[in-house]
């Protein structure tokens, strides 16, 4: 998968333990969203939005692969919006277009989030008694959250638990 430089660029603003509160650059993102439950919807996500940058774009240019995986529920709550980062080198301008319709660009702004980092298999369960303890983390250091929840998988399937890197995030005030 993707090395460290090919992550979205941050500055650790503050951090304690497996806290950070992190200040992330502008980026641009390729998203798709998903109606199915927590595991398929990465799944399906990740495998639709590989085939864009492996080439099913309208140029069949061949983008390269980027860490994490992002997934987050939309705002329903019934669906999920499943992202890549693209490269930093890349201007919007300068993506080109997905074949698939529901493959979208978008430009994430300078945004300031909360991030809780753990290792393991990531299941729903787990997630979502992480994103408890990152809520209470964030009251406790006297932040807000903005949005939902992201899930942020640094690794692929085929790496070991002790080894694998997640994060759970929120933008933060």
């Amino acid at each position: 998968m993707a090395n460290k430089k090919d992550r979205p660029k941050y500055l650790v603003l503050k951090k304690w333990d497996n806290f950070e509160i992190r200040q992330y650059e502008p980026r641009i993102i390729a998203q798709i969203t998903i109606q199915n439950d927590f595991e398929q919807a990465i799944k399906e996500g990740f495998n639709l939005l590989a085939a864009y940058i492996f080439g099913q774009n309208a140029t069949k240019a061949k983008i390269a692969m980027t860490a994490p995986i992002e997934q987050r529920e939309d705002a329903t709550k019934k669906h999920w919006l499943i992202a890549f980062s693209m490269p930093t080198k890349y201007k919007l301008s300068e993506l080109p277009y997905p074949k698939d319709p529901r493959i979208t660009l978008k430009q994430i702004e300078k945004q300031k989030r909360a991030a809780l980092v753990f290792s393991g298999f990531c299941t729903e369960k787990k997630a979502a008694q992480n994103t408890n303890l990152l809520l209470d983390l964030i009251e406790q250091h006297g932040y807000t959250p903005i949005g939902p929840c992201i899930l942020a998988r640094y690794d692929p399937p085929w790496t070991l638990p002790c080894f694998r890197h997640n994060e759970l995030l929120f933008v933060i005030n």
